[in-house]
């Protein structure tokens, strides 16, 4: 397939956020958090991140769920954890999706609906497919969070909205209107990512006004159960591309601002960040200068405080980097040519699972802190975009 110009652009400008935010600094919340991870259904079960407790949880069933598509067309796989060799689950998500867990269920994050599977039940294909709702054209959410087993929030990237939906009947609770948030020449105030932590929703937002990150992102902070708006924390790097939970802080990586030739030049406006919510501030840990490049990509390893991320010299040049978050330092993985195609890290098992998106040459990596492990997957799969493991 042939890659132009504008097909990169393109690429670029729809995996970007398209998000303003109005305000920065601190409501009149008096609230305290906890140094300690939350207990909640996200961090206990979620394939998105989890905290150092669960090196004493035991599951019966570790599935991974891996969606890899070329925006045409795309293929559902799956394995067990144990297992190097996936098959097809047999279920068309479209052309886009991102997954996440809790659970056995896995929620496929499509732009204009949510699909809830049933991951014990993916050998029988769409029978799996426990239910499907639409939220609107182009609604594109980009991420859930679980406040507990029966109810979780939904970020939306095309809307100013946050939904609070019922984990098992997908139907719609609540919502947060976050329009006044938009800045002004921005068509919607999207968020990126959002966390439950302490009993709060930490919902992250940057602030772009066509594509362009003019100020710095920033972190709300909203009561779980309410919705209301508590807090407010100035970030210190331009354009968030994702966010994690580890020990009552958050994990936040910038992405800034793409040069004029597509590339994410190493500079101190992106890089990897800690935010302290009991001190409300936000330093790095590593800036794209450390780092050599900016990233677009973040797992993190709970149980031993390092931090993945790609490093994103340019289009199809992107290798992995493991950052120890205490030490400050990185090791960059010659395994992987270019970790675009996702990764997340699985505490249960200790692996971690990255899709390597280098041209004629995709494939979805299981890496034990060792050794990277090809998976076999079924003829005819697309590069890898999302990937998820379900514990239960």
């Amino acid at each position: 397939m042939n890659i132009t110009k504008e097909k990169i652009l393109t690429i670029l400008a729809a995996s970007a956020a398209s998000f303003a935010l109005i305000g920065c600094g601190s409501s009149s919340s008096s609230a305290e958090y906890d140094d300690e991870s939350s207990s909640s259904v996200e961090e206990s079960s979620s394939s998105q991140e989890s905290s150092s407790s669960e090196e004493t949880v035991s599951y019966s069933n570790s599935v991974v769920v891996h969606f890899s598509t070329d925006y045409t067309s795309s293929m559902l796989t799956y394995g067990n954890v144990n297992d190097n060799s996936f098959e097809d689950a047999g279920i068309d998500l479209g052309s886009d999706a991102f997954l996440f867990a809790n659970g056995k269920y896995i929620y496929a994050l499509s732009p204009s609906n949510v699909t809830l599977i049933d991951a014990s039940k993916l050998s029988e294909g769409s029978g799996a497919i426990v239910k499907q709702a639409s939220i609107g054209n182009s609604a594109y959410p980009y991420e859930i969070a679980f406040t507990d087993a029966e109810t979780g929030w939904i970020v939306l990237n095309g809307r100013s909205t946050i939904l609070k939906v019922n984990a098992t009947s997908l139907a719609i609770l609540d919502s947060i209107d976050v329009s006044n948030f938009a800045a002004e020449g921005a068509t919607t105030a999207s968020g990126v990512s959002i966390k439950v932590v302490d009993g709060k929703l930490a919902v992250l937002f940057g602030r772009l006004n066509n594509y362009v990150p003019n100020k710095p992102a920033l972190l709300a902070l909203y009561d779980a159960e309410s919705g209301e708006l508590q807090d407010t924390i100035c970030l210190k790097g331009y354009n968030p591309a994702s966010m994690k939970t580890n020990n009552g802080k958050l994990v936040v990586l910038t992405q800034g601002a793409y040069d004029a030739d597509y590339k994410l030049p190493g500079d101190e406006t992106r890089g990897i960040e800690i935010v302290d919510l009991k001190k409300k501030t936000s330093e790095f840990v590593m800036t794209g200068k450390d780092l050599g490049a900016g990233s677009t990509k973040l797992a993190l390893d709970t149980i031993h405080n390092i931090a993945y991320v790609n490093i994103y010299n340019s289009y199809g040049n992107a290798p992995i980097a493991a950052v120890d978050l205490a030490k400050k330092s990185t090791a960059k993985s010659t395994e992987i040519a270019d970790a675009e195609g996702g990764f997340v890290f699985d505490a249960v098992s200790g692996k971690l699972y990255v899709g390597d998106h280098a041209y004629g040459a995709i494939a979805l990596y299981a890496y034990n802190g060792t050794d990277f492990t090809k998976v076999v997957e079924p003829e005819g799969v697309f590069p890898s975009y999302s990937i998820a493991v379900a514990n239960w």
